[in-house]
């Protein structure tokens, strides 16, 4: 991946591409309340990455096959 020049335009697609290739968590909550009684609770928590980088800092395979491949799901190793 190339180094951005300050001066360079960032488009979506090379935002979406950086945050893929790296990963991203993103975490929160909200809570909704009227007259100091919570009335919803909400927790986020959100991983946007890549198969493959999940697959590198993890050492586990998922198995992701092309469309039209045979199947070889009992010969991949989950350990």
């Amino acid at each position: 991946m190339q180094e951005l020049d300050p001066a360079d335009d960032l488009t979506l697609l090379d935002l979406l591409d950086r945050v893929v290739a790296k990963g991203v968590i993103i975490q929160g909550d909200l809570t909704i309340s009227v007259a100091n009684i919570d009335l919803l609770y909400i927790t986020l928590r959100v991983l946007i990455s890549s198969v493959s980088r999940i697959e590198d800092v993890t050492g586990q395979r998922f198995g992701m096959r092309a469309i039209g491949q045979p199947d070889n799901s009992e010969f991949l190793s989950t350990e």
